[in-house]
């Protein structure tokens, strides 16, 4: 068999070279030939059933060999049994069956679908997903979400998406999907300022809303930076949790101007969703609804309540609440709790994702303590 100026010609199938212009083969250069071989020498009007035709390929390959051999043998009909969705959304002209479940050895579960469910790579990878899903905040590659919640729920495929709306719209969404119903699909997004009403309707979604306003301040809760402490031999464990929890509050003193107004921005916006959002009939009705929108946003009451709120916590030197309402990336290096053991904020971060990994009572022990204040029901 030899192929030239893009079209395949086969002089003999049989007893193909382990080597190519005098060279050992790759496994995926032999891959590309074995396929080759075994569809051009085919029968008319065959069935080629491929088992993972991404095995050993790269995609950028994938997709152009079997554009080609399809192309050449156009008689045959081609069923591929594939967990790379990009490759089976590639092919033309296809019926895509989804494998369920096998019930046994004569009986399958599945179903079909049709080009439009099939459009939605999100719902292809879900369908594709033998446990259950948790969507969280972040990106595929970028994102201390999917590290940390991968290791606290593992019986859960972490899908991580852009922005809390993100994960709140497809948690819903996929939730009411009856092709869905005997999937787990839950979400976890930052707290961000939200009241306790809020997080009650979030849950009803199975949305669940951490303890602390964002999940670098998972990393100050104190029994976490006890266990690292121990895990590093330092002494006066108690002076560094005094020391953080000094350095906490006095950022919250520093930044109480900045905190203050977003948490006011935040319920005034939630006001004015609100009544924009009431049912109306006329356009004569919703713009009345509007008109009152400034009767009753009041920014500045707003503001000197939640200032108060935030400055008797200050008072009161309450670490946990500090945690609970702090919005700011900056907190964690603030501390110094970083630098107490010769690190950087990201390695201080990942040495404790590690010890999710370890084999000693360590790792259980952390999970229990992350759970506490991230209550996903497993």
């Amino acid at each position: 068999m030899k192929i030239c100026a893009g079209k395949i010609e086969v002089e003999s199938i049989k007893g193909i070279s382990e080597t190519y212009n005098g060279n050992l083969m790759s496994d995926g250069e032999r891959a590309i030939f074995h396929f080759i071989a075994e569809v051009v020498s085919a029968e008319e009007n065959s069935l080629i059933i491929i088992d993972e035709p991404e095995n050993h390929l790269h995609n950028s390959i994938l997709e152009r060999l079997w554009n080609e051999i399809e192309s050449a043998r156009q008689d045959c009909v081609y069923l591929y049994i594939t967990h790379n969705l990009d490759f089976a959304r590639t092919r033309n002209n296809t019926q895509i069956v989804w494998i369920k479940n096998m019930i046994d050895k004569q009986k399958w579960d599945y179903a079909l679908l049709d080009s439009n469910e099939f459009s939605d790579d999100l719902l292809l990878e879900i369908l594709g997903n033998r446990q259950g899903v948790l969507f969280v905040e972040g990106t595929q590659d970028k994102s201390i979400d999917r590290k940390l919640y991968s290791r606290l729920f593992p019986k859960y495929s972490i899908m991580p998406l852009e922005g809390c709306a993100s994960v709140i719209q497809a948690t819903k969404a996929y939730n009411k999907l009856p092709m869905l119903h005997y999937k787990t699909i839950k979400g976890i997004v930052d707290r961000d300022r939200r009241t306790e009403e809020e997080i009650g309707s979030l849950l009803k979604e199975k949305i669940y809303v951490p303890l602390v306003a964002e999940i670098e301040n998972l990393f100050l809760i104190p029994k976490v930076i006890e266990l690292v402490a121990k895990k590093q031999n330092i002494e006066n464990v108690d002076d560094l949790l005094e020391q953080t929890k000094a350095k906490t509050i006095e950022f919250l003193q520093e930044h109480l101007e900045e905190q203050s107004l977003l948490f006011a921005k935040k319920r005034c916006q939630n006001t004015i969703n609100n009544i924009c959002n009431q049912p109306t009939s006329t356009i004569e009705e919703y713009k009345a609804s509007l008109d009152g929108v400034v009767d009753i946003v009041n920014p500045q009451e707003e503001y000197n309540k939640v200032r108060e709120e935030l400055q008797k916590i200050i008072d009161d030197k309450d670490y946990l609440a500090a945690l609970k309402v702090i919005n700011n990336k900056g907190l964690l290096p603030s501390t110094n709790l970083p630098n107490v053991f010769g690190w950087k904020k990201q390695y201080y971060i990942e040495y404790v994702i590690r010890l999710l990994e370890s084999k000693d009572s360590a790792s259980e022990e952390l999970r229990d303590i992350f759970r506490e204040y991230v209550p996903v029901e497993i």
